[in-house]
């Protein structure tokens, strides 16, 4: 299952990049293309000291189209690895999350919000559930702050996202809420 998850995000991501449509907006040319690859970090959880997850780090990759100055979609990809809590703490692999998203942009192309969801596949064994059960995720980035580096590229600070990660929908169910501090660079 987890190989038709990244063979399909791939597979969308090419068909994107190949694709040639009319620009938006005159004179922009391709720049209405963006890929953007991010990492992110989340300290803060929906109840970090009831939980065995606590905690978490990863990284992941958006390609879209912009088909204004304030609108756009996008694919994306990302690994999310979860902290364990208790004596041993360690990092396990978490879950790779697979989906699609709406943006828009404000201010002069400083200020974006976006929302995305899709499928959450889990990359470890549980007591109850194996590797690869998949369920969904949402993802909220409600004020990331913009800087432009030049005409093709920005950068891109969201202090407080938003991700709800369910792998497992069965009972019982596995649903991990974080609070995502991310750093983006893009490319147009």
């Amino acid at each position: 299952m987890k190989a038709v998850v990244i063979a399909g995000f791939v597979a969308a991501v090419v068909f994107l990049i190949g694709t040639q449509a009319r620009a938006a907006e005159p004179g922009q040319g391709d720049r209405n293309l963006f890929i953007q690859a991010d990492g992110h970090v989340a300290v803060f959880n929906d109840a970090p000291d009831r939980q065995f997850l606590s905690g978490g780090l990863g990284y992941g990759l958006r390609a879209g189209w912009r088909w204004s100055k304030r609108l756009g979609a996008f694919i994306q990809g990302g690994h999310a690895a979860w902290f364990k809590t208790g004596h041993d703490r360690k990092i396990t692999p978490g879950v790779l999350n697979v989906g699609v998203g709406l943006e828009t942009r404000f201010f002069d192309d400083r200020l974006r919000t976006s929302l995305a969801g899709g499928s959450s596949t889990l990359l470890f064994d549980t007591t109850l559930d194996s590797t690869g059960t998949t369920g969904w995720f949402a993802n909220l980035r409600p004020a990331g702050l913009r800087w432009s580096l030049g005409e093709r590229a920005a950068f891109q600070l969201d202090p407080v996202t938003f991700m709800v990660m369910q792998p497992v929908t069965t009972r019982p169910r596995l649903t991990k809420i974080e609070y995502q501090t991310v750093l983006a660079l893009e490319f147009r």
